[in-house]
Formats: structure tokens, C-alpha cells, sequence
């Protein structure tokens, strides 16, 4: 078996935050990303836990302003997590992404493509 790095960018293409409201973010309840690893696949030791926590997205509603001139605003729409596994080429590994407001999310990759 061989050490993969997985990774995923997440982001949130919507208008609103994935906390439904900036008035609604609720502390102690961000997004969550999780690695799910089939039998004969690990994480690697000192590596990074199989649940990563982000903060809430930004929607598209954080980059209108009435007052612009200008003015650059951060990318707050967007997060990366990622994992160093060992697993032999051609093992199917699944991230879900999921966060309370804004539903959830799965993807398949797979190792050493």
C-alpha cells in the first residue's frame, strides 16, 4: 500500500451562509468534514483526525455592499481540509461534508488516481 494525501476544497456557491443568517451563527455547531475509510486503509499516526471541523461558509451575500470604491473583500466562501492515509492504489474513499443549515454533501475518490 502507498500514502495518499486526499483532499477537499469545499465551498458554498450559495446566496445565504451555510449558517442560514450571519444573526443565526450558532457557536459550537460548524461544518463538518469526514473521511470514511474502508477495511485495509488508515490514517496515518500524527496525521489529522478522520472528522475535521471548519467554520461556516460565507454565501454570496458577504461580497455585496453599498459602499465599494474599490474595495477587496476575503474569499469566506470557501474551506480546504485534507488527510495523509495509507491505502493501495484503486481503494474507493468517501468524504461527506455536512453542516446543520445547509445540508449534506458526499464524494468518492480514489486512491493513486
Amino acid at each position: 500500500s502507498g500514502v495518499n494525501r486526499v483532499w477537499a476544497n469545499i465551498g458554498n456557491d450559495g446566496f445565504l451562509p451555510t449558517s442560514g443568517s450571519e444573526r443565526n451563527r450558532v457557536p459550537g455547531r460548524p461544518l463538518s468534514a469526514r473521511i470514511s475509510l474502508p477495511g485495509g486503509a488508515r490514517l496515518l499516526p500524527d496525521g489529522a483526525a478522520p472528522t475535521q471541523y471548519l467554520d461556516h461558509l460565507a454565501g454570496r451575500v458577504s461580497q455585496f455592499t453599498g459602499f465599494h470604491l474599490g474595495a477587496h473583500y476575503p474569499n469566506l466562501s470557501r474551506g480546504h481540509v485534507e488527510w495523509l492515509i495509507s491505502a493501495t492504489p484503486g481503494t474507493e474513499i468517501e468524504i461527506t461534508v455536512q453542516a446543520e443549515k445547509a445540508g449534506t454533501c458526499r464524494a468518492t475518490v480514489i486512491a493513486g488516481a
